[in-house]
């Protein structure tokens, strides 16, 4: 009768109504309806839930518990759980789901190490985002799993390709239109020189010989002063 009046009052989304349900839930060895609780509902003690779980003698709940630690950012521990009990498919998706890219690598690792290279393939498309295409490479060439690491790389080759294309494309204008300035700003400067030397003699540019400008008093700004003795 109390299950009952639980379950059907857990709408309202309460802490110690779902906390008491829960707990009959591992009481009863129910893990579907558990699962379905936490996941459902937000407010519950999932600490203490999950330090009830993560010994329990059957494996789902032991995957409940991983599961809590890692829907509470618990990335490392929840990986460990899942280690311990070989669940190797919730490993790579709680990798994925951290957006850490140290914690991912270290999950290659791990795989590499302990000879599981099906894992390691499957790994680098579960945390493809993640995981740096330099690293995979030396991974793979230093252990001899080039052919495992292929299908990754060459998605990363395809998606790079046309984003180096595109970028070059993009910046080949400006490059031209850059040069073009420089073009004409040489040929202006030449010309500005030649006109300047017209109307105001040598000594406006610093050329030897007398400074006109100097003697009726008036010094120019960029009169060298070389020639100009006052």
């Amino acid at each position: 009768m109390i299950y009952s009046f639980l379950q059907n009052v857990q709408s309202t989304n309460q802490l110690a109504v779902n906390d008491a349900l829960n707990e009959l839930y591992v009481e009863e060895g129910n893990f579907r309806d558990l699962r379905v609780s936490i996941e459902t509902y937000s407010e519950y003690d999932w600490q203490k839930l999950a330090s009830a779980t993560q010994n329990h003698p059957q494996l789902e709940f032991r995957r409940i518990s991983a599961t809590l630690y890692r829907l509470n950012g618990k990335y490392d521990q929840s990986i460990e759980l899942s280690t311990k009990d070989k669940l190797w498919k919730d490993v790579m998706e709680t990798a994925a789901a951290s957006k850490n890219t140290e914690l991912a690598e270290k999950v290659l690792v791990f795989f590499v190490e302990n000879k599981l290279n099906d894992c390691f393939a499957a790994a680098l498309l579960t945390c493809y985002d993640l995981v740096r295409p330099d690293v995979v490479l030396e991974i793979a060439f230093l252990n001899g799993l080039t052919d495992f690491a292929m299908p990754f790389l060459v998605n990363v080759l395809r998606e790079v390709i046309p984003k180096i294309r595109e970028i070059d494309e993009r910046t080949q204008l400006p490059s031209l239109l850059l040069r073009w300035v420089v073009a004409s700003s040489c040929s202006w400067s030449r010309t500005c020189s030649s006109r300047l030397h017209d109307w105001f003699g040598a000594a406006w540019l610093g050329d030897d010989g007398p400074c006109s400008l100097h003697e009726r008093g008036s010094r120019p700004r960029r009169c060298s002063g070389r020639i100009c003795s006052s």
